[in-house]
């Protein structure tokens, strides 16, 4: 059963009809659209809870529109289309791994707080506009967006350039780096800003390359979102 799920994980796909700069290019567009989104949120809304995640929700949209735009062409290769994959075992799987990677990070940090990217939710007023845009965004708009760009983009340019495994641990490991510098303000414990979206992100690339299908990761990505938000009802 291991032996087949390793030959699952590293099974070869087609090439990309894409390069790799090109997918950086939009990995690149993500970052400076989330970037710039919330600068101009947060001097817009600076008074009003959740205008961070607002922002994050514009940058996500505008680099969704992008990527789509950019990769018309070959957008089958995207892999977002039905797959055979059982989605609801799936999402099921991810709230699991969610809880396994949360206890590690809790034993290593020994502090028990949201997601970077939830975390100015703490210090708003938790009105119901906030909570409903920490909704979207973790289970909607990050989702949409960084899978469509990390495992329908990235993931196949990766692997072609370092095979199957060099290929899941290097788009784990753009994952985690991106986590930090996009939603980072203080990069505090390392193993929570850094390492825990690195664990998270070679779970979801896991999913994508075992199933050879973008909208399963999707589905898990969902997964880790749903935890997030029982998460922080959970702090408080």
């Amino acid at each position: 059963m291991i032996s087949r799920l390793f030959r699952q994980l590293t099974a070869p796909e087609d090439a990309p009809p894409w390069g790799l700069l090109a997918a950086l290019g939009a990995l690149l567009v993500l970052l400076v659209a989330l970037i710039v989104g919330t600068l101009v949120l947060l001097t817009l809304l600076d008074s009003v809870g959740g205008a961070a995640l607002l922002g994050w929700m514009v940058g996500s949209g505008v680099a969704v529109v992008y990527t789509w735009s950019a990769f018309r062409n070959a957008r089958s290769a995207l892999r977002l289309g039905p797959t055979g994959a059982r989605l609801f075992i799936i999402l099921l799987f991810a709230l699991g791994m969610a809880m396994v990677i949360d206890l590690i990070d809790l034993g290593i940090t020994g502090v028990f707080e949201p997601v970077p990217e939830l975390l100015s939710v703490m210090t708003s007023d938790r009105s119901i506009v906030v909570w409903v845009t920490a909704v979207l965004w973790m289970l909607i708009a990050q989702p949409a967006a960084e899978e469509l760009i990390f495992r329908g983009v990235l993931f196949p340019s990766l692997r072609q350039l370092f095979g199957g495994w060099g290929g899941l641990l290097a788009n784990a490991l753009l994952y985690g780096l991106f986590h930090l510098i996009a939603y980072t303000a203080e990069p505090g414990h390392l193993w929570h800003t850094f390492a825990t979206p690195l664990l998270i992100g070679l779970v979801i690339v896991g999913v994508r390359a075992s199933t050879h299908s973008t909208r399963a990761a999707l589905v898990a990505h969902v997964g880790f979102g749903i935890f997030a938000l029982l998460k922080l009802l959970a702090v408080g």
